[in-house]
């Protein structure tokens, strides 16, 4: 299966620097705290990442789970933990895609097209949850080595 990447990766493809996003785990009085506790990205990541996968800002909230009243008070702050998860797994799985069709637009039809190998389901929507997300890395890793279902 193609390498969907590193987080720091991820983070650049969402147009955030790496070292920024990561320095905040280590303020404050939580110092080096273990990243598998999450970290947390700009509320700016979710426009970046619903233009990246093909869908609308309110259709990326939707998956992230942050009702849109939220998210105009979130403006120009972080995103909460489990939220900026949800984006960064969109984001991961967005990149994934591309990786896998070799073009930004082919991955993002991919994406944004019900699939009946995951149910009806567009892939990108599956995204909310982590073992969806897993599904649509199973299916992106059939179809990178040709083995369809």
């Amino acid at each position: 299966m193609a390498n969907p990447g590193n987080l720091e990766s991820t983070l650049e493809f969402l147009q955030l620097k790496p070292a920024r996003v990561l320095a905040k785990r280590t303020e404050g009085k939580r110092k080096r705290e273990p990243l598998v506790r999450g970290l947390t990205i700009p509320a700016a990541a979710v426009k970046v990442a619903a233009q990246h996968s093909g869908i609308t800002e309110a259709e990326m909230l939707e998956i992230a789970g942050i009702p849109s009243r939220t998210f105009i008070r979130r403006k120009g702050k972080d995103l909460a933990r489990d939220e900026s998860d949800r984006v960064l797994r969109a984001a991961r799985i967005t990149k994934l895609a591309m990786s896998v069709f070799e073009a930004d637009a082919k991955g993002k039809e991919w994406l944004t097209t019900p699939n009946p190998v995951l149910g009806n389901s567009r892939p990108i929507d599956l995204c909310r949850t982590d073992q969806g997300a897993s599904e649509v890395e199973q299916e992106l890793g059939r179809i990178e080595w040709g083995e369809f279902s």
